[in-house]
């Protein structure tokens, strides 16, 4: 009785006028489903579904609407919550830094999991293998993402089958990356996975492996070359001696000067030890690059030219100049030209168009600062990848007995980090060969070395 003869818009809020209703419910006889929010005569909100029909009087023709309103209330708060909760899950999806896959478990004739099929894949994890998510959804993981193979599927396999989550790391080979997940399962016969690229601080990991073991082999290596200095150098002054005392023809006199000759070659390794274990302290010096490539250049030249190999420089005048020690910086280039040529010598016996070694230098932008990289590249032999990750260990080397004491590129290792910067390479196995070497840029008259409390250190990356 408390509603009889009050207007509808008493209890509706945002409502069309009455009359529109009328016109529309007269025009098409009935409107079905509409949705209205309706205020009680108590002041509490409502959501209703609203039917509503036309009847006519027939003896006066007087038209009036008839409703059916059913309380919707509880579903409206349902429908706004879950909306309101997928706008959550997808602004979370779609600008999270870490990928994330939804995969459903394939199954053989015999129900055990085959493969795994993509679902859904957010912006993060397309950007992580580089595939838009169209091109995988509904595809199987194997040929998707990693055609040499996925080593996750295990364990995507055990998570689905027993419903605990796992966390793994992988260095996917079809990517070049190396990835941690953390694999779970969202609903039976599903998984779920959320990847980080750790590629760079695996890297940097590895970095700071390689330089605590340079460090510690560096110790070792100078308390060795002391130990061996001396005794060398008496040797080779008991060959001389020996050389003086007996005449040129004779047969000692042979050798006394094989004496000498392997006695300067074990002097020469002495002095690349002490070098290695950074005894040498020379000064450093604000210089242009350019001048030290080309001195280095011309040290090397004849060599070059003997085995028909050209060098070409590709240095701006302009570059910036860097704080170094000259002589260290110099040796560098001559042992990665040297190396250059020898790999040059490997694959092309003779003359050939492409017996070139390129030396290019670049400033480059690293972490924000200046550097300057100078590029050492020849298309030999190449380096194959299970002998990259070795190239700078001290001692290392592939080159014949006699023609190498595999301390060369471990020593310009050492020296380039002396120097706050970074040797670091790229090849490619039976094509070609870049070593880099990054130096900070300066613009300052003077720098102090490492053991004045310097505390530059090695770019982040390349």
């Amino acid at each position: 009785s408390a509603l009889v003869g009050r207007n509808v818009s008493e209890l509706y809020q945002y409502i069309r006028e009455e009359g529109q209703v009328r016109a529309e419910v007269r025009r098409r006889g009935l409107v079905r489903g509409e949705e209205y929010p309706l205020k009680t005569l108590r002041g509490a909100e409502k959501w209703v579904l609203h039917d509503s029909y036309l009847i006519r009087d027939p003896d006066t023709g007087e038209e009036a609407i008839q409703a059916i309103i059913r309380d919707i209330t509880e579903a409206k708060r349902v429908e706004t919550a879950l909306r309101i909760s997928e706008q959550r899950y997808r602004a979370l999806f779609d600008r999270m830094l870490d990928g994330f896959v939804l995969w459903e478990a394939v199954h053989d004739d015999e129900g055990e999991i085959s493969d795994f099929r993509f679902i859904e894949v957010n912006p993060a994890f397309e950007r992580l293998i580089g595939v838009p998510g169209d091109a995988v959804l509904g595809s199987l993981i194997g040929r998707a993402v990693a055609p040499g193979g996925f080593a996750g599927v295990p364990v995507m396999r055990r998570v689905v089958e027993s419903g605990k989550s796992e966390r793994y790391e992988e260095h996917v080979k079809g990517l070049d990356q190396h990835l941690e997940g953390v694999v779970f399962r969202p609903q039976p016969g599903h998984v779920a996975a959320i990847f980080a690229d750790v590629s760079e601080r695996r890297r940097l990991e590895a970095q700071l492996r390689q330089a605590a073991k340079m460090e510690a082999i560096g110790t070792l290596a100078g308390g060795v070359a002391h130990e061996i200095n001396n005794p060398v150098n008496i040797i080779m002054n008991y060959g001389e001696l020996i050389a003086r005392e007996v005449g040129p023809e004779s047969r000692a006199a042979e050798f006394a000067r094989e004496i000498i000759d392997e006695s300067g070659r074990i002097a020469e390794i002495v002095r690349s030890l002490l070098a290695f274990a950074r005894s040498e302290r020379e000064t450093y010096s604000q210089v242009n690059l350019v001048s030290i490539v080309r001195a280095a250049v011309m040290l090397v030249g004849k060599v070059l030219s003997r085995d028909q190999v050209r060098i070409e420089l590709d240095m701006p005048e302009d570059l910036p100049d860097v704080l170094c020690r000259t002589q260290q910086i110099q040796q560098v280039i001559m042992n990665l030209v040297t190396n250059a040529r020898d790999a040059l010598n490997e694959r092309y016996s003779g003359f050939d168009e492409k017996k070139v070694i390129e030396v290019i230098g670049r400033e480059v932008t690293i972490d924000g600062r200046p550097w300057v990289r100078t590029t050492v590249e020849d298309r030999g032999t190449g380096i194959p990848p299970d002998i990259l990750e070795r190239v700078f260990d001290p001692f290392f080397t592939t080159k014949p007995p006699g023609r190498g004491t595999g301390l060369g590129l471990s020593v310009s290792h050492g020296i380039v980090d002396d120097h706050g910067g970074r040797l670091w390479v790229e090849s490619d196995a039976g094509a070609r060969t870049r070593f880099h070497v990054d130096l900070p840029a300066t613009t300052r008259p003077s720098r102090p070395s490492r053991s004045e409390g310097s505390s530059e250190g090695p770019p982040s990356g390349p």
